[in-house]
This record gives structure tokens, sequence and C-alpha cells, in this order.
């Protein structure tokens, strides 16, 4: 209802997505809406819940800049505007550095160089290094549950040493990227630094079922394609 949309809309004021985008300004702060109420809302729920109950849990946040470089204006959803640059950093984006595959393509919404289309890397550049970064952590995850051990700290070139406790009342994540550090949700900002969205628009986003219109009918022209039923 309008009082609803007018609620929400508060949350999003859209003169901050008109001066960072311009031309997509309504795009750009659809897709925060969905980032904080899709991912980012309820991850923090989930990490709380495993929290309360005892179970450690890792909370981070992807975040690196000119992921596309010279491919960054490739216009990214067929039947739109908006490029690879304007997506910034979308779920499955850290994919590639987990394992470290850079396929050389341009970024395209179909296939998998949604994720892993990536210009030209050089060995041993800052996309490498981080790369090694995550991969070890996620190593580690995979052989003793946690981040970091004593025999692998993950240090690589350009990575200082950070420590990423499980996540805790201070409502800790750790901020990944060029120079990973650890952060608290506590200190959440103002987009476009909203690194991670603040815990009051969580809490105004829980109050409401608000659902996102179905838009692949009309940006990938699917035909005989039949919406799920809302809840």
């Amino acid at each position: 209802n309008r009082s609803l949309a007018k609620e929400v809309s508060s949350l999003y004021p859209l003169d901050a997505f008109e001066h960072r985008f311009p031309l997509e300004p309504y795009f750009s702060r659809a897709a925060r809406m969905m980032r904080d109420k899709i991912f980012y809302c309820p991850n923090y729920d989930l990490a709380k819940a495993f929290h309360d109950w005892n179970i450690p849990a890792f909370l981070y946040s992807w975040n690196v800049d000119d992921l596309f470089g010279a491919f960054g204006g490739v216009n990214f959803i067929q039947g739109s505007n908006v490029t690879a640059k304007q997506m910034g950093f979308f779920h499955s984006a850290e994919i590639p550095f987990v394992f470290k595959k850079f396929t050389d393509k341009p970024p395209s919404s179909f296939g998998p160089e949604i994720a892993f289309g990536h210009p030209p890397r050089t060995p041993y550049d800052a996309f490498h290094n981080l790369s090694d970064f995550v991969t070890c952590m996620w190593s580690n995850f995979m052989s003793s549950g946690r981040p970091f051990t004593d025999e692998q700290s993950c240090l690589m070139d350009g990575i200082t040493k950070v420590d990423w406790p499980p996540f805790n009342d201070e409502l800790n994540y750790l901020h990944i990227g060029f120079e990973p550090q650890l952060s608290s949700i506590f200190d959440a900002q103002e987009y476009p630094n909203d690194d991670f969205t603040k815990m009051g628009t969580c809490r105004a986003l829980k109050q409401y079922p608000i659902l996102f219109r179905d838009g692949r009918i009309a940006v990938f022209g699917l035909k005989n394609y039949v919406p799920p039923e809302s809840q």
C-alpha cells in the first residue's frame, strides 16, 4: 500500500542514488532494498541464531573495487541499460576468487560469465593475492570449521593479518576486499558507504512482507513462465 511504500522509500532517499547513478537511480535504490531484504538482514538473523545456540558462525561482506575493469561498461542485463559496474558486488561475485577462475570474458547475465567473466588478470596482482587469501580461508573452513589455523594464517602479499572471530555480541563481520578488516554492524553507515545494513533498516524491513516483482518476463522475454504464487 501507499503508506508502506512511503515508509520503506524513506529508508532509501532517492537523492542519494541520483547523485551516484543519475541515469539509474530507481534501479540502484531497488537493488539496495533487495540486497538488504533478501541477503544482509537474513544473514544477520541466521548468524545471530547460530550464536544464540552456541554454534560458531562467520559473517562477511564482499567489497572489491573495479571488479570488471575495462568491461565495466558492458551491458549486463538484456533489455536494460544497466552496466556491469552499476551492478556492483552481486551475489556469487566472490566465487571466481574462491576457485581462482577468471575466464577473461565480458560479464553477462547468461551462463557462468555472470560471476566468472573478468578482464585479463595478471598473476600475483591484487586480484590473485585476494584469491589466494579467500581460497585459503575457505579451505580451512572445510577442514577445521575456522577461517584460520595455526598452520594456515592465510597471510598473502598485500594482506595484513586480520582476526575473524565467530559472530558475537559485537555483531562482528569480516569486510573482505583488497584490505580485509574486522568490522561491526553497529558501525554501519548510510548509502553509499553502507558496507552492511543498519540494524534500524533491518528492523523496519522485517515488519512487512515485501514482495519483489519477478522481472524475468520483461527482462529476458521468457515465454510460458508463470511467476510463483505469493505466500
